[in-house]
């Protein structure tokens, strides 16, 4: 985990690559995670897995700038001035007067990436989004529990009924949807995990608009809490938030390579998060 950058912080890194690929062997493998301290000073809570692969483009960063032997300022020692200057402007384009400050930092490294990655002429610049999954399941979780926590509360006690509701009356299809989603929806619920969190949201939108069911337990409540105009019209937000994280982002299906294309992903981005905390 580094803080303030010198110049032989390419060359620690390179070193640590090389020993990892060295003493990797078939059953055991090593691999080195470069953490920029101010990410990491940001949110404590990140798993490894999803540190790595936020932090990972910074790491190639470094190692390009060997290979290269153009010596630049580190992205991570920029001046806060600019960096803050850029986010402001990007905030301005997408037409949001301010962030919370429980979003700003990821926005601001995301905004930073991405100008420096576009500098440095990368192809791919969908690494630059990393950033914003962390706040996208932030939110989607916090929705859940604003609008489901409550009735969830009252139903503690009698919890392995609300959330395993009569299903036998519906069809295979529709058993197997509903039994994912509600098992899905206790572990976020009740036990605070992470299952596929954003998914389960935007299934819970999807079932309170156009599924003409009525399954008591938590579905009734699904039904009744998400049955509001502002919350509903989340759901194309969300939506295309995760098809760009799944085709862009974290599978890299299609790598996203049109600069112009990318910042109105950003400016897009930063309007779906801020309209998702005006409800929470």
């Amino acid at each position: 985990m580094k803080g303030q950058e010198d110049v032989t912080v390419p060359l620690k890194a390179k070193a640590a690559v090389e020993w990892c690929a060295a003493a990797s062997t078939r059953l055991c493998k090593w691999s080195y995670v470069f953490v920029p301290m101010a990410l990491f000073e940001a949110n404590t809570t990140l798993s490894l897995e999803t540190l790595a692969r936020t932090c990972e483009p910074r790491l190639k960063s470094l190692l390009d700038s060997l290979e290269s032997a153009q010596r630049e300022l580190p992205l991570e020692a920029m001046p806060e001035e600019i960096k803050k200057e850029r986010a402001e402007k990007a905030l301005a384009e997408a037409g949001v007067s301010g962030l919370p400050e429980s979003i700003e930092p990821y926005v601001t490294q995301a905004v930073n990436q991405l100008a420096y990655t576009r500098q440095r002429n990368y192809v791919e610049l969908g690494s630059a989004f990393h950033p914003l999954l962390i706040p996208l399941e932030l939110l989607c979780g916090d929705i859940l529990r604003k609008y489901l926590g409550p009735p969830v509360s009252i139903n503690y006690e009698k919890r392995d009924y609300y959330f395993s509701p009569y299903l036998e009356d519906q069809t295979p299809a529709v058993r197997n949807v509903l039994f994912k989603n509600q098992r899905n929806l206790e572990r976020n619920l009740v036990h605070n995990g992470k299952s596929n969190i954003i998914g389960t949201l935007l299934f819970c939108l999807d079932y309170a608009a156009n599924w003409n069911l009525d399954v008591a337990g938590a579905w009734r409540d699904v039904k009744q809490v998400f049955n509001d105009a502002d919350v509903l019209a989340l759901y194309p937000v969300i939506k295309e938030m995760n098809d760009f994280r799944n085709k862009h982002v974290a599978h890299i299906d299609q790598p996203l390579t049109d600069t112009e294309a990318a910042e109105r992903a950003m400016q897009e981005w930063i309007r779906g998060l801020a309209q998702m905390y005006a409800i929470v």
